[in-house]
């Protein structure tokens, strides 16, 4: 009898490390998916910020050009 507790014992040890093992790739996906959600934030960002800056210099530039074509 003590055998097959044993083997039950051992199976029960290794279903054991297979779920902490899969719980741990899991939190690595995990982690790994909230930091390209922060870098994606982070581009989407910048990105926004470098239209506002292109559009206050197209802005400028339209003044200009209507500037000069108003002095002619």
């Amino acid at each position: 009898m003590w055998w097959t507790k044993a083997k039950e014992i051992a199976i029960l040890k290794e279903r054991l490390k297979s779920a902490e093992d899969h719980v741990r790739q899991l939190q690595r996906g995990q982690e790994i998916s909230y930091a390209n959600a922060l870098m994606m934030q982070r581009e989407l960002t910048n990105a926004h910020a470098a239209l506002r800056r292109k559009g206050k210099a197209l802005k400028i530039l339209h003044k200009r050009i209507q500037a000069i074509n108003g002095e002619k």
